[in-house]
């Protein structure tokens, strides 16, 4: 979302840079929190209690983290949107100059000075991470010999999944659902030494 509010125009009043920022984020937003959450509720069908526990919590937790990424962080940002509006300090509030002042020191102009951006676009002026990715990432992905070591890499991975598929075993060790100190640990390993070879228990009740 502050990618998105970014490449708004500065200029722009307040409630439509809230607008297409949430036009351009919201959906993706949206569509991977839901895609997330329901792979975690799904979980909750399992017969394990702290697998169930573990999906219920963090899918229940990912669905919070949304409605306040659209809620209250939508709120704050419109508040630093008129702050920006306004042209004032990030910190102190008061209101700043627009133009650097050449008698002043570098780091006056650099903490007491805003309202600066690109004069071209519009926008912010670009975040270095953005500048990274754009001009070196993106132009190393979409290089030839990239594309095909993505492909033979991708090749491998689905080969070696393949493989996998076929060597998987069914069956789960109930050791690992518990800690290393619990009491479960010492009676599986006594019932592996001494009644594995007798097989599954019968349990018989009687009314």
């Amino acid at each position: 979302m502050i990618s998105c509010w970014q490449q708004t125009k500065v200029k722009s009043k307040v409630k439509d840079r809230m607008a297409d920022t949430y036009a351009e984020a919201a959906v993706s937003i949206t569509i991977t929190t839901l895609t997330t959450v329901l792979a975690f509720y799904i979980g909750i069908m399992t017969a394990f209690q702290s697998v169930r526990s573990f999906c219920i919590y963090t899918g229940t937790a990912i669905l919070f983290c949304y409605l306040y990424n659209i809620t209250c962080f939508g709120a704050v940002l419109a508040l630093n949107g008129k702050r920006e509006e306004d042209n004032r300090h990030w910190l102190a509030c008061k209101k700043v100059k627009e133009a650097t002042d050449p008698e002043r020191s570098s780091t006056y102009n650099i903490c007491c000075v805003g309202g600066a951006f690109d004069r071209e676009t519009g926008t912010e002026e670009e975040h270095p991470m953005t500048a990274f990715f754009h001009k070196y990432y993106g132009p190393f992905l979409t290089n030839r010999w990239t594309k095909v070591f993505v492909v033979v890499l991708y090749g491998g991975y689905v080969a070696s999944s393949i493989y996998g598929c076929f060597q998987m075993q069914e069956g789960i060790d109930l050791r690992n659902l518990a800690t290393d100190d619990s009491y479960v640990i010492p009676f599986y390993d006594n019932e592996d030494l001494y009644f594995s070879e007798y097989g599954p228990r019968v349990m018989i009740a009687v009314t």
